[in-house]
């Protein structure tokens, strides 16, 4: 009931927020008061010197909430007050009270934070909380319908948390049910619920009983455990538990395991009837039976045989929603099959790693570059190393890469850039051939491996041994390759060398 909403119209407040009338079966309205019209405090009075009181904004059986802001901070808060009827019934205040204690041990982010807490001069009890703007699970779910299988256990999941804290400090809370249970949007994560109204919590196993008076059975009949019914003295947090479980039936389904026409109605399938099953309740809807069974356990009759801590049926509902989450998943690609030590990079280049050669290895590459960068720059100028081509191969190897040479039939080589006019020669490239390099002229070529000097195959196709080869045998080899390169419309390497004054041979 702490959630508030300045934006909204005043005629939509309390159905986007959930700030309605909650009053239980067993509360009712003062005989001598309705539905409070007027400020507890006046209009314009700083409520203890730093709040300002602006309007009512919600009422329940139990207490109203006004929208309030901080005077110094400027910051909307909320203001819980317990009824005016109710101020002289100092049980209803004890009750009223233990709220604020409740809230002020927990440390969870799903619950409100209370910031302040006092009584008026008349004894009216008021706790100050966090402002809230979102939805409560009620109102979502009478708007959207049935919620999505993974949300509706994400957010039961989100109530485990509080409540498991609370049990641990011996608070039930008693009053579980969508209307308490805040889809708060102004939050540091998406679809943060926030558990509200601790008014009806019960401190249990202390000497430091919360007190609670004549009326412990109260609560909200279709979410209250059967123990909660006929013995409210002696419930444990299991009784949360069933309350939880009837939360989750109705975010999934939009109906309630146990209902009638009539509070005695519903409370006697509440203490005899099965409930009903996800599927029972709606067969249009796909349910597996893992999840009917969580569900069917947390609504057990006996509180032994439910899930006995909070943290037992969290572990159950992680489980639950992990195994669905990955059985949804779409299957990962397979991985396509590549060549030992091959990488595909983008824009189709292919790269090959260099075995034993590592990325750090730059630095120490670099140190024998840089002593030879004198004796570089001096071939550049007499063109006999291309600089820019050298950088290029140096930071791919110290890199611990290579890029293969993709090999042709021939080449049309670039006249290397200069005043003088080179002319254009088709260069032959060999089947193997090496790294390009430029001849004296600056044009690039590709040097060819030589043949091997054997003798001719012998007539079963194996290769004879090697013989060294006489100069005519040499020179007739070279005269009929250089025959064939010229048919071909190609210039021998050798001939292409401005000073052949030692024939090319190696």
């Amino acid at each position: 009931m702490e959630a508030l909403s300045s934006r909204l119209p005043e005629a939509d407040a309390l159905a986007v927020t959930g700030l309605r009338d909650v009053r239980t079966a067993t509360e009712s309205w003062p005989a001598e008061e309705g539905p409070e019209s007027d400020l507890p405090v006046p209009q314009g009075e700083l409520l203890a010197g730093r709040y300002l009181v602006e309007r009512i904004f919600a009422e329940g059986g139990m207490g109203i909430v006004c929208l309030g802001r901080h005077a110094q901070l400027e910051q909307p808060v909320a203001i819980k007050f317990l009824r005016r009827a109710l101020a002289g019934r100092p049980e209803v205040v004890q009750r009223f009270l233990n709220e604020a204690r409740a809230l002020a041990a927990l440390r969870s982010e799903h619950v409100v934070r209370v910031m302040d807490v006092g009584q008026l001069d008349s004894g009216r009890p008021y706790l100050v909380m966090e402002h809230l703007e979102g939805i409560d699970l009620d109102a979502l779910v009478d708007r959207d319908g049935p919620l999505p299988i993974e949300t509706a256990v994400s957010y039961a999941l989100q109530v485990c948390e509080p409540l498991a804290e609370a049990h641990a400090l011996g608070i039930v809370h008693r009053d579980i049910k969508p209307e308490n249970l805040f889809l708060w949007s102004g939050g540091p994560a998406k679809d943060l619920i926030k558990v509200l109204d601790f008014g009806l919590a019960k401190q249990f196993g202390s000497p430091r009983a919360m007190v609670t008076g004549p009326q412990d059975s109260m609560g909200s009949p279709c979410y209250m455990s059967p123990e909660q019914v006929t013995t409210p003295q002696s419930i444990d947090s299991r009784t949360d538990i069933w309350s939880l479980g009837v939360v989750l039936h109705r975010m999934l389904t939009d109906t309630l395991p146990f209902d009638g026409n009539s509070i005695l109605e519903v409370l006697s399938h509440v203490l005899s009837a099965e409930p009903k099953s996800l599927s029972e309740a709606r067969p249009d809807l796909d349910f597996d039976a893992e999840l009917e069974s969580i569900v069917r356990r947390c609504l057990a009759k006996t509180p032994a045989a439910r899930y006995q801590s909070m943290a037992e049926l969290s572990e159950a509902l992680s489980e639950y929603l992990a195994q669905r989450q990955a059985a949804l998943a779409p299957p990962a690609p397979e991985s396509l099959p590549v060549a030992q030590g091959a990488h595909v990079l983008a824009g189709d280049e292919e790269k090959i790693r260099i075995a034993g050669l590592h990325s750090r290895w730059p630095g120490v590459l670099l140190v024998g570059l840089a002593l030879a960068g004198a004796a570089v720059y001096q071939a550049d100028r007499t063109h006999k190393i291309n600089v820019r081509d050298l950088t290029m191969r140096a930071r791919d190897v110290t890199d611990g890469w290579l890029t293969p040479v993709r090999l042709g039939p021939d080449v049309q080589p670039s006249s290397r850039e200069s005043g003088s006019y080179q002319p254009t020669l088709r260069v032959a490239r060999g089947v193997f051939a090496a790294h390009p390099t430029r001849d004296a002229s600056g044009a690039l070529a590709l040097r060819a491996v030589p043949e091997l000097e054997s003798d001719s195959e012998s007539d079963n196709g194996a290769e004879s041994a090697t013989t060294p080869l006489t100069d005519t045998e040499r020179a007739r080899k070279q005269a009929a390759y250089r025959d064939y390169l010229k048919s071909e419309g190609l210039t021998p390497i050798n001939e292409a060398l401005p000073s052949p004054d030692e024939p090319y041979a190696d």
